[in-house]
């Protein structure tokens, strides 16, 4: 280093010195330092499935997320460590009573899969997640989230298929008579004030579903199509809301949909009827009910229900 750069990096030196010794004799407190590393990086967006406190989830492993947050440069997660328990309490405690995963080198923060205790349906899962930064800093526990499961075995449903009974058409012709969707309906009486309720509803052919008056869920076109001879989805609605104490009523309306389309043929030759699983519009509905006091009681479909055809537009 020559003697003017030299010179220059002294003056420098003492301006800063100068600087330093103005600010502390004019009261200024010097900045408390600070960890940039796991202070600055936190947990948020809990998933579960892609969703946040999702019910209804029927995978006996289901997929965990989370995003990460930092203010820091090249920050980045190298290790996690998920609890999972049974109970808020459990999880304020820190005790996994369904799962620890104990502290996991990876930097994966998507769909890491649940792999604790074995889950039974309705339960709920309250699960949180720390994680080690790049400088082998752990985070604080997120917020604590959940997940709900759903109907897992087919010995869990307890509601039938149930259908209005009326035959198909003998002659193509008669497709195209009137026929409207048929109505349903089930009243129920409630005898206590209602913890939480879960409506677990499927139908071949769509379906409408509506209680105490009311739309349930904010869906069109339900289900999604599948071929019903391999798989048929359901949907999960939380209907505590919804429900009061004394008489109450569920109604569900039917859509034919690719269950039961029109013999129309497409590309002048094809017959749907002739090529997908066909029938009159059916469907399963199973309202489990958990009062505050413990007890539990649901509601089911089947031949108890009343039927009448709707009126046509």
């Amino acid at each position: 280093m020559n003697d003017m750069r030299k010179n220059r990096f002294r003056t420098i030196q003492c301006l800063l010195a100068a600087v330093s010794l103005w600010m502390g004799a004019n009261g200024f407190a010097a900045l408390p330092s600070q960890d940039l590393s796991s202070a600055s990086l936190r947990v948020v967006r809990m998933r579960c499935e892609h969703q946040d406190r999702p019910i209804g989830i029927d995978h006996p492993a289901p997929r965990l997320s989370w995003t990460l947050e930092s203010a820091v440069r090249g920050q980045k997660q190298t290790a996690y460590r998920i609890l999972a328990a049974d109970s808020e309490d459990a999880l304020q405690a820190d005790r996994g009573t369904l799962w620890d995963s104990g502290k996991v080198v990876s930097a994966r923060n998507i769909d890491n899969e649940y792999a604790g205790k074995r889950l039974i349906s309705g339960q709920r899962v309250h699960w949180k997640v720390m994680v080690w930064d790049r400088d082998g800093h752990a985070t604080d526990w997120s917020t604590p989230s959940n997940w709900e499961m759903g109907l897992l075995q087919d010995s869990d449903w307890k509601g039938q298929w149930i259908c209005d009974g009326r035959p198909l058409p003998e002659q193509e012709a008669d497709f195209y008579q009137d026929d409207p969707a048929p109505l349903f309906r089930r009243g129920f009486n409630l005898t206590g004030s209602v913890q939480r309720a879960r409506l677990y509803i499927s139908g071949l052919g769509y379906y409408q579903v509506a209680l105490n008056g009311k739309t349930v869920g904010d869906h069109c076109l339900d289900p999604l199509w599948t071929r019903p001879d391999k798989r048929v989805f359901y949907d999960t609605h939380d209907v505590t809301s919804q429900l009061a104490e004394g008489d109450n009523c569920l109604g569900v309306t039917l859509g034919n949909g690719w269950y039961n389309p029109l013999p129309l043929r497409m590309w002048g030759r094809v017959n749907l009827r002739e090529h997908l699983p066909i029938g009159r519009p059916r469907f399963i509905a199973q309202l489990n009910i958990e009062y505050a006091d413990g007890s539990h009681t649901s509601v089911i479909s089947d031949t108890s229900w009343k039927w009448a055809p709707g009126r046509m537009a």
